[in-house]
């Protein structure tokens, strides 16, 4: 289960203050990826949990500043006493070390990315493209296609 969608979409929180982005699942997606990765040659418990703590904790960074610590946590609980329950014999501290290191390894990399910048923009009419831009293009573009024409008959003597 997707756990990002579980909060995004409100079934648990009823709704975030501001909309989500596709950054939000690009940084959890990776996460999760990276830990998949990391822990492809272990049991599936133990994929499970890597992943698991590596989604907890790229959405834990995503809603900083937020009150979702505690639903974020309840669902990182839920989800491993599930795991557990039918877990064999799980070197659970291993798996959770890859989790946080394949979070953590994204978020380091998304940390300063310029997607939390500002950007001031203006609403207004579409400006056309300028006549004149339009006119020096088709200029040069006639230009080098006669230039092409020239090589491809000099070739052929």
């Amino acid at each position: 289960m997707d756990q990002s969608s579980l909060f995004i979409n409100g079934t648990i929180i009823g709704g975030l203050q501001t909309p989500p982005t596709a950054w939000t699942f690009a940084v959890t997606s990776a996460s999760i990826y990276n830990a998949a990765v990391k822990s492809q040659s272990e049991s599936l418990d133990y994929q499970q949990i890597a992943v698991s703590y590596a989604a907890h904790n790229a959405l834990t960074w995503i809603f900083h500043g937020s009150r979702l610590y505690p639903y974020i946590d309840h669902a990182l609980k839920t989800i491993q006493t599930q795991i557990l329950a039918t877990a064999g014999l799980l070197n659970t501290t291993e798996a959770i070390s890859i989790g946080n290191s394949a979070a953590h390894e994204v978020i380091t990399a998304r940390a300063d990315d310029g997607m939390n910048h500002f950007v001031d923009y203006t609403f207004g009419p579409a400006v056309p493209f300028p006549r004149a831009s339009i006119t020096a293009i088709t200029r040069r573009l006639k230009t080098a296609s006669a230039w092409c024409a020239a090589l491809r008959m000099s070739s052929k003597h």
